[in-house]
């Protein structure tokens, strides 16, 4: 119900955005990923994430309302030593292993644009998140049913903007994107390594996402 309503909110602000005075955007970056397994944090997934969004014209210091479309890869990493399987005597070398869900992402909020100069200004925001996750990339090879496809959370953020031409203008965007909701929650069991194939005993597992985004755009007038 949660994540309906969230959707059906999103879309009827982008239905509001088109018959008003918009401007539009797209930008893109570093996307840092990171997840909490076996209770424990793992090593940050670096990534990268891209959007395209639209928002109403407003007066500095006024909120304005935004809609936010994106494909962004989440999780997280783990760093594996070199390995020798007492069973065959393959050697597996160390690696960087990925929990990488590849999800598309919908966002409505609130921006502040404010001046700091003739040449520069600032804005931050918060919004409302729903993602779909289109498809997964696991260490445990059969946990895959488990995969939560939608989940929600925030979005918050900040950045700068300077303008370079009338209608015309570069961002340096920041965002963190903390879930609310679990992207995978997997019972007690044996697994198996997608990697050497080996049986895996596994606690409980509730796996949220929190991803901070690094990012530059382009702002134009509609």
């Amino acid at each position: 119900m949660i994540k309906k309503t969230i959707l059906v909110f999103i879309l009827l602000v982008f239905a509001y955005t088109a018959y008003t005075q918009t401007v539009w955007g797209v930008k893109g970056g570093l996307s840092i990923g990171t997840q909490r397994w076996d209770n424990s944090q793992r090593e940050a997934l670096f990534s990268w994430s891209g959007d395209v969004f639209v928002e109403n014209m407003a007066e500095t210091g006024q909120l304005v309302i935004y809609g936010q479309l994106g494909y962004h890869n989440k999780g997280s990493a783990i760093v594996t030593n070199e390995y020798i399987n007492p069973t065959n005597g393959i050697t597996f070398p160390r690696r960087r292993l990925k929990n990488e869900f590849k999800n598309l992402a919908l966002v409505l909020g609130a921006k502040s644009y404010n001046d700091l100069s003739e040449k520069m200004g600032w804005y931050y925001k918060m919004g409302l998140r729903l993602d779909y996750t289109l498809s997964a990339a696991l260490l445990y090879s059969n946990v895959e049913q488990y995969v939560n496809n939608f989940n929600y959370g925030l979005s918050l953020g900040g950045g700068f903007i300077f303008p370079i031409m009338e209608g015309r203008a570069i961002l340096f965007d920041v965002e963190l994107n903390p879930d609310i909701s679990r992207q995978i929650f997997v019972p007690p069991g044996v697994y198996f390594n997608s990697i050497t194939n080996e049986p895996v005993n596994l606690s409980e597992q509730r796996v949220t996402n929190t991803t901070l985004e690094i990012t530059l755009g382009f702002r134009f007038n509609k």
